[in-house]
This record gives structure tokens, sequence and C-alpha cells, in this order.
């Protein structure tokens, strides 16, 4: 037998043997984030969403996040203006939270009321 054949051989059975475990890359396993002010505004998004009928959710991080009015902003500073000109009136909630990561959105997703 030739032995580059014999050596191909042996290697491609050896090789179908080897199991290979990719590990889950962290951003696809729900997990909250650690802070009481994220958990206070997920805790009001759920509030707004049980209250409201909701037509229009927008999910997202900081650039959703600033369509909110925060208590150290005025309209000016952040994106209310557009918001109510725009979308309060599809009965719309903003359920973005500044500083999200996929893996924190996926968890708000999967424990909305």
């Amino acid at each position: 037998m030739n032995y580059f054949l014999y050596f191909a051989i042996l290697f491609f059975a050896s090789c179908s043997s080897i199991k290979q475990s990719v590990p889950q890359h962290q951003a696809t396993i729900p997990v909250p984030k650690n802070a009481q002010w994220w958990q206070d505004t997920h805790n009001q998004i759920n509030e707004d969403i049980a209250n409201n009928e909701v037509e229009l959710l927008f999910i997202g991080d900081s650039i959703t996040h600033w369509f909110r009015k925060m208590p150290w902003q005025n309209e000016k500073t952040c994106g209310m203006n557009v918001w109510r000109d725009y979308y309060a009136k599809r009965n719309a909630v903003n359920a973005g939270i500044m500083a999200d990561q996929t893996q924190h959105v996926l968890w708000r997703l999967k424990t909305v009321t």
C-alpha cells in the first residue's frame, strides 16, 4: 500500500473521532445587567408595557434610550420632542436602555411582562 494513502486514511480516521466543542459566545446567553439603575429602568419599561396598549415597541441600547427624557435632561438635549411628535401617538413604548449589550436585550425580551 502506498504510504501516502495509508497516512491519509489514518489521519482522516483520527480526525473524525476528535470531538470539537465550540464554546457558546457570551452574547448569546441572556443575562441581566447587575446595576440598580438598569433594573429600575427595566422595571419601568415593564410597567409602561403592562399599562399601555402597545402598538410599537422600540428595543435597543443608548441610541434608543435617548428618546426618553432623563431627570438630568431637558427636551432640547434628548430626543423627547421627536418621540412626542412621531411615536407617542402610535402607542409606542421605548424599551431602550443605555449600555445594553446583546445578552441584556435577550434577557429583557425573555422577561418582559
